[in-house]
């Protein structure tokens, strides 16, 4: 199931890379009132996308040992990275956010494989 769930991960990363470019084009500045601003709304933004899939994958989360608190954990964490991202274009997103997959079972973050799900 790791695995999987990492496979689906680095195939999205291309689509998270395309966003963020998209974003680091429009020359917003990451300065000043419309900076924080635009910040701001990103957070609120991504906490509700990542309220709605708690509300509706939640329970198959918990199932197979996830639980709230990690996942919004990871919410932050992944929103954050992807804030840092945007001041550092040159890097691969595919490597940095979702390296290959291992060849032994390991646990993978409850948001990191329900944002790639849901993604798709």
């Amino acid at each position: 199931l790791a695995e999987m769930c990492q496979l689906i991960l680095r195939d999205e990363a291309g689509h998270v890379a395309f966003h963020r470019e998209r974003i680091a084009d429009a020359n917003r500045s990451m300065h000043g009132f419309r900076g924080t601003f635009w910040r701001t709304q990103f957070w609120l933004l991504g906490h509700a996308a990542a309220t709605m899939l708690w509300l509706n994958r939640g329970p198959c989360l918990t199932a197979i040992g996830g639980s709230r608190s990690e996942y919004f954990r990871d919410v932050r964490r992944q929103l954050g990275r992807f804030l840092v991202s945007l001041r550092r274009p040159d890097e691969s997103l595919k490597e940095r956010f979702y390296p290959a997959p291992r060849t032994t079972a390991a646990r993978v973050p409850v948001a990191t494989v329900m944002s790639g799900i849901n993604a798709s």
